[in-house]
């Protein structure tokens, strides 16, 4: 079932009305000891060069028209 995020973000960058889809119970949801509301997709990443820097659990988020976006994991 389709339907829309009203709003997503990672570090400084936002996405309004991002297209989402529905199919059923997410089977990870508690896997990893938190919630896990959902997964983005490569819909969402395709416009950037995504890095990712495992040392310092960083994600950086180039693209050609903006400065790198970087989002630390907490």
């Amino acid at each position: 079932m389709p339907y829309t995020v009203r709003q997503l973000s990672f570090g400084d960058l936002r996405e309004d009305d991002v297209a989402g889809l529905y199919d059923g119970p997410f089977p990870w949801e508690n896997t990893f000891g938190f919630h896990l509301a959902g997964m983005v997709g490569h819909d969402f990443f395709k416009p950037f060069a995504v890095t990712f820097d495992f040392e310092t659990l960083r994600i950086f988020l180039t693209s050609q028209l903006t400065s790198p976006v970087t989002c630390s994991a907490r």
